[in-house]
């Protein structure tokens, strides 16, 4: 699994390709598009590490996005091809995903908790884009002033599952993933962990245990989020 930039234009890959209708029962071709490294983009690779799927990622530059808008007539990255399908959009794809491996409610209470909790995290990321650099002092800021709330929001929802283990119900689903990411991108990247780590230990006990004990149970997913090159939000 892993990155690289691509050696010719996407859409003489892309241009034959059909969008997704129904939900596969197999995965033997999974190769994920995208021009920047986002909070979604970065879930979602953490979501195809967690259920051990063997997938390629190709980061597109400005001309080949231009290219392959001009070719199929909607594109919104990412784009994740999975054999003759076409999936676009962040939240499309970990949807599409999370049902493909049984990683999605299926009760309607539990689909509204974890799309709440997903808008949630889609508010913050919205928020956290500009702060690229824990040097960043509208960073520190936020992390400090704003940040222990939101957290303590999440533990909440975590606390108040019947199995605290996970968000949702008795077993991992998107929920958890999506948590996890969020919460290692924004307090223990390289960059940021000796800055915020302890909000998480001071604030969020049981949100830094549920977290601990996630990657303990998914070692791929806990490679991938500390080996991973750059910021992801």
């Amino acid at each position: 699994m892993g990155c690289r930039h691509s050696q010719e234009f996407p859409e003489q890959r892309l241009k034959k390709k059909s969008r997704a209708t129904s939900i596969l029962t197999s995965m033997h071709k999974v190769t994920l598009y995208y021009s920047s490294l986002s909070g979604w983009t970065d879930t979602i690779q953490a979501l195809l590490h967690f259920i051990e799927v063997p997938f390629t990622c190709e980061i597109l530059t400005e001309v080949e996005c231009e290219a392959l808008k001009k070719d199929i007539d909607f594109v919104k990255l990412p784009m994740l091809e999975f054999d003759e399908y076409i999936l676009e959009g962040n939240r499309p794809i970990l949807q599409f995903i999370a049902r493909y491996s049984g990683l999605y409610p299926f009760e309607r209470f539990e689909i509204y908790k974890l799309e709440s909790l997903m808008d949630f995290l889609d508010d913050l990321y919205e928020r956290i884009p500009a702060f690229k650099a824990h040097e960043d002092s509208s960073l520190n800021k936020f992390m400090e002033s704003e940040m222990p709330q939101k957290i303590s929001l999440i533990e909440q929802r975590l606390l108040s599952n019947i199995i605290p283990d996970f968000f949702i119900g008795d077993r991992t689903t998107l929920a958890d993933v999506a948590v996890v990411a969020f919460l290692y991108n924004l307090f223990l990247i390289p960059t940021r962990k000796h800055h915020f780590q302890h909000l998480l230990e001071c604030y969020t006990p049981a949100l830094k245990s549920f977290m601990d004990s996630f990657l303990n149970r998914s070692p791929s997913t806990r490679d991938f989020l500390s080996n991973r090159s750059g910021l992801a939000i």
